[in-house]
C-alpha cells in the first residue's frame, strides 16, 4: 500500500469525524482519499480522480488534493465544514477545529410609527 494512504488511513483511525489532509511523498501536495475527498470536491469545487492504491484488496481509490502552497487558500473554508487535520509527510499533525461560518448582522431601519 502507498505511504500516504496508509499514513490517512492511520489519522482518520485517531480523527473519524475530520477531514484528513496527507502530504503527498514528494511533499508537494495535500490529499485526501475515499469517501475523505468529498468535501474538497463538494466545497473546493476541485476534481476527483482515482489512483492507484498499491494495495490489491483496495484497487484504485478516489483522490482529491490541492498544492502545498494553497493550503492557506484552502484553510479559510475548510474548517467551516468540519475539523480538519493535517499529516505532514514527517508525522507530524496539525489539528484545525471545526469553525462555523461567521453570522452577517444586518441592521434594519425601524418601522415609521403610524399616526
Amino acid at each position: 500500500m502507498r505511504e500516504d494512504i496508509r499514513q490517512y488511513l492511520e489519522v482518520k483511525d485517531q480523527y473519524p469525524e475530520a477531514i484528513v489532509l496527507v502530504q503527498s511523498p514528494d511533499q508537494r501536495f495535500y490529499e485526501a482519499f475515499f469517501d475523505g475527498a468529498r468535501p474538497l470536491i463538494k466545497h473546493l469545487e476541485m476534481i476527483g480522480t482515482r489512483m492507484k492504491s498499491g494495495a490489491k484488496e483496495l484497487g484504485r481509490v478516489r483522490v482529491a488534493g490541492f498544492s502545498v502552497q494553497s493550503l492557506h487558500k484552502y484553510l479559510d473554508r475548510l474548517p467551516q465544514q468540519g475539523e480538519v487535520v493535517i499529516a505532514e509527510g514527517k508525522g507530524a499533525i496539525s489539528v484545525h477545529p471545526h469553525q462555523l461560518p461567521a453570522l452577517v448582522v444586518e441592521e434594519l431601519p425601524l418601522p415609521k410609527s403610524v399616526g
